[in-house]
C-alpha cells in the first residue's frame, strides 16, 4: 500500500501561477491607489465646479426675472404721470388748446410705447429717441426758468437697444435740477458706427442728492446694462461746479 505524502507547499508557493497572481493583485492595488489619489479628487472637483456653475446660472436667471419685474414696475413713474396731468390741467385752465392737445398726444404716445415695448428685448434706436424726446417735452412743461436742449447725431440708423434705456438718466436730470435763472439741462446723444454715447448735464440741488442714490430707476438701469452689455459699456458720473454730469457709452451689437 502506497504511503500518502504531505503536499509540498513550498513548491506550490514557488510556482509561476502564484507569482502571476500576486503580481496582478499588487498591480490592481497600485491602479486603485493611483485612481484614489489622483483621479478621484479631480472627478470630485469637476463635479463641484459643474454644480457651482449650474447654481450660479440659476441665480442669474432668477435675478434676470426679478430685474424685468422691477423694470415693469418702474417703467412709468407715478410722479411723472401726476406732474404731466397737473401741467395739462393748467394748460386747459389757461385755454391753451394747441398746447393741451400736443401734451395729450405726447403723453399717449409715451404710455403706449412703454406698455407695448416693455416685454421686448430690443427696439429700434429711432423709436427710443422719439420716446426720449416726448419725455423731455412733457417734463419741460413744469419748468419756468431752465433751458432744456436735446441734440442727436446718429450715423447708425439701424441700431437696436433695450427699451427705455435712456429714461432713468434723463429722469434724474429733471428730478434734481434747480429751476432758476441761467440753469440748463443738456442732453446730447451721438451714435458713431457701433458706439453710442449719451451725455446729460444739469444743475442740481445738493439737498436733494444728499440722501438719494438715484432710486430704483438707476439701480435697475445698471443691472440691465450688466445683463445686456456685460463689459461693453461704461457709466460715469461727475460733479463739476454745481453741474451734475452723466456719461453712458456702450458698444452696439
Amino acid at each position: 500500500m502506497a504511503q500518502e505524502r504531505d503536499p509540498d507547499y513550498l513548491s506550490i508557493l514557488q510556482k509561476p501561477v502564484l507569482d502571476n497572481f500576486l503580481f496582478k493583485s499588487s498591480s490592481i492595488g497600485l491602479y486603485f491607489n493611483l485612481f484614489s489619489g489622483l483621479l478621484l479628487p479631480i472627478a470630485i472637483k469637476s463635479s463641484l465646479g459643474y454644480y457651482q456653475i449650474h447654481t450660479r446660472n440659476l441665480e442669474l436667471e432668477k435675478e434676470k426675472v426679478q430685474l424685468e419685474l422691477n423694470f415693469l414696475k418702474a417703467q412709468v413713474n407715478p410722479h411723472f404721470l401726476f406732474n404731466t396731468l397737473n401741467n395739462l390741467y393748467g394748460l386747459i385752465l389757461h385755454d391753451r388748446t394747441d398746447a393741451s392737445a400736443e401734451t395729450v398726444t405726447r403723453l399717449s404716445d409715451y404710455l403706449r410705447y412703454s406698455l407695448d415695448n416693455a416685454n421686448k428685448k430690443s427696439i429700434p434706436l429711432s423709436d427710443e429717441i422719439e420716446l426720449t424726446r416726448n419725455y423731455i417735452e412733457l417734463e419741460s412743461l413744469r419748468l419756468n426758468h431752465t433751458k432744456v436742449s436735446f441734440t442727436t447725431q446718429v450715423d447708425n440708423t439701424n441700431a437696436n437697444i433695450p427699451p427705455l434705456l435712456f429714461i432713468p438718466i434723463v429722469e434724474n436730470a429733471f428730478k434734481y435740477n434747480v429751476d432758476k435763472k441761467d440753469t440748463d439741462i443738456r442732453i446730447d446723444l451721438s451714435v458713431n458706427s457701433n458706439t453710442l454715447q449719451l451725455k446729460v448735464e444739469n444743475g442740481f440741488a445738493e439737498a436733494k442728492t444728499k440722501n438719494d442714490n438715484g432710486g430704483l430707476g438707476l439701480t435697475n438701469l445698471k443691472k440691465r446694462l450688466d445683463l445686456h452689455y456685460s463689459e461693453n459699456y461704461t457709466y460715469d458720473m461727475d460733479i463739476d461746479n454745481s453741474v451734475y454730469k452723466v456719461s453712458l457709452k456702450l458698444v452696439l451689437a
